[in-house]
């Protein structure tokens, strides 16, 4: 899994391990490292957003740069307005990341035609899902 970086000092993930969170090791313009863990809301497991106690949204992302740049951007921008956790995963990998965290999103490396599960739960989660799809499968 990638970041894109550049000589503007935009950091590489270099290292990842799995768990309750997902902890990433990030290298920084320089060659610092700095360690961050992201994932779901704490104590939601799998087998709790498949069961439909949560709202969900399938969305297949359209914009030819994928989930990233401005569209990620707007998407967190979005996401950080709702007042309850909202996760983003691939349905065929990795865990859920925090769907307020830019960075979280773009280590997801979501490209133009893949598909990506969006979870949100508490009152008004289904409007907040409505646009956060609308957002992500926009082109």
């Amino acid at each position: 899994m990638v970041i894109p970086a550049g000589l503007d000092g935009a950091p590489v993930v270099v290292g990842e391990s799995a768990g309750p969170a997902t902890m990433v090791t990030v290298a920084l313009f320089g060659g610092d490292r700095q360690s961050l863990a992201y994932g779901g809301p704490a104590g939601l497991d799998r087998q709790t957003r498949r069961s439909g106690k949560m709202g969900e949204r399938k969305v297949t992302v359209a914009a030819e740069v994928g989930l990233h740049a401005r569209p990620a951007a707007t998407f967190v921008q979005r996401a950080k307005l709702a007042p309850m956790d909202i996760t983003v995963e691939k349905p065929y990998g990795g865990g859920p990341v925090n769907g307020k965290s830019i960075l979280a999103i773009m280590a997801l490396d979501v490209r133009q035609g893949e598909t990506v599960v969006i979870s949100a739960d508490g009152d008004g989660s289904e409007e907040v899902l409505d646009e956060l799809a609308a957002i992500a499968g926009a082109p």
